[in-house]
């Protein structure tokens, strides 16, 4: 059998990584949630009325978005439109907050929160210093969302499925952040 020679300046293999464990395909039920690959990217003090400005500042923030004068139109359209998902949200929260919320509304709240995600990996793919935290940011709210879900299921105020919507979206977002956190070794 003929030996395979590295190229002297060849970087050892990675070892695989070491997979999450934990119920991935929720089997116990309803109210389960699949486990977390950001199990410490968590909502902060969720009752703060400036729970969104805090913890999640690049999105909400007062500084979240500028034009800078060396944006073409392209990114210029794309900011403006990932301001138009935020203030979404921001109006959404409201009327959550005062019990306005109908349960028909989560595929609504959920795509805008992918389009949000498109947006911002289409303006910062990159730039990881920038995407990264922003899709931390993401995460934050995707497990909101479900935790909010499952309450309102639990109180029989939404229908069972929607924990079923909330989670998967949950599950994509935290994803695409490992995908891009872990580009290196997936060979990217």
């Amino acid at each position: 059998m003929a030996q395979v020679e590295l190229p002297v300046n060849a970087a050892a293999p990675e070892p695989p990584e070491k997979p999450i464990d934990g119920d991935w395909l929720n089997k116990r039920g309803i109210g389960q949630p699949a486990p977390s690959a950001f199990p410490d990217l968590e909502l902060v003090d969720p009752k703060n009325p400036k729970r969104l400005e805090t913890n999640c500042p690049r999105l909400f923030g007062e500084e979240t978005l500028k034009i800078e004068a060396t944006d073409d139109t392209y990114r210029r359209l794309q900011k403006a439109r990932l301001y138009q998902g935020a203030q979404f949200i921001v109006k959404f929260m409201g009327r959550v907050e005062v019990g306005g919320f109908m349960p028909h509304e989560l595929p609504a709240l959920i795509s805008t929160f992918d389009d949000i995600r498109a947006v911002t990996i289409d303006l910062w793919e990159t730039d990881q210093k920038e995407l990264i935290p922003r899709l931390k940011e993401l995460v934050v709210l995707a497990k909101f969302v479900a935790r909010f879900t499952k309450n309102r299921v639990e109180a029989g105020t939404d229908p069972p499925q929607n924990l079923h919507m909330a989670q998967r979206h949950r599950l994509e977002v935290e994803g695409v952040l490992w995908k891009v956190l872990h580009a290196k070794s997936a060979g990217k």
